[in-house]
């Protein structure tokens, strides 16, 4: 009797290798090969889900988005008023998960340079960023957020992220977190002229 695959727990479990060869390897690593021995399937299996590393990786953008999007639609209730700044704490690398969530979205953020399906996806998450950046500030008292602040803050998200991933010893989680809190009323306080 042929055995049953959950096609969902495998795209799963290639999701999660990919992972695993893109913070070990980078995606220039992370060939269809390369990710197949890592999930412990055959080659030809994985080529049954992706034929191109192009396949594989345009799947793993719209996996970690879309994981992003439940995560924050989940925490979305009871993320009002102040307390809304947990929102963005779940695109900065404050945990184990956090970390691995953001090391696959900059190696694919990389790999948008030269890559155009990858490129789309970015700039897709990029606006959808941008957009929780906006609401937090809205739930800060900001009624129309400038584009200014709007952009300082994305700006902020991105480069404590940024620092978290490549200096965790120069900027702790616990320092990063108190300082994306800070930050928000300081940019709520203000608008800035272009």
């Amino acid at each position: 009797m042929p055995k049953i695959v959950d096609h969902e727990e495998r795209r799963r479990l290639i999701a999660d290798a990919f992972a695993t060869v893109v913070r070990r390897d980078g995606v220039a690593g992370a060939s269809v090969r390369a990710v197949a021995a890592e999930a412990g399937i055959s080659p030809g299996a994985m080529r049954h889900y992706f034929d191109t590393q192009t396949g594989l990786l345009r799947f793993v953008a719209q996996d970690l988005t879309e994981r992003l999007t439940a995560q924050m639609a989940a925490l979305a209730p009871e993320a009002t008023g102040t307390d809304s700044v947990v929102l963005l704490e779940e695109l900065v690398p404050l945990d184990a998960r956090r970390q691995a969530d953001f090391d696959v979205w900059l190696a694919l953020v990389v790999g948008g340079l030269t890559e155009p399906a990858l490129a789309e996806i970015s700039a897709e998450a990029h606006a959808a960023i941008r957009n929780v950046c906006r609401h937090v500030l809205r739930e800060h008292g900001v009624r129309r957020p400038t584009p200014d602040q709007v952009r300082r803050l994305h700006a902020f998200v991105d480069g404590i992220s940024m620092h978290l991933a490549l200096y965790p010893d120069v900027v702790s989680r616990a320092a990063a977190k108190r300082s994306l809190r800070a930050e928000i009323p300081a940019i709520a306080g203000i608008t800035l002229t272009s």
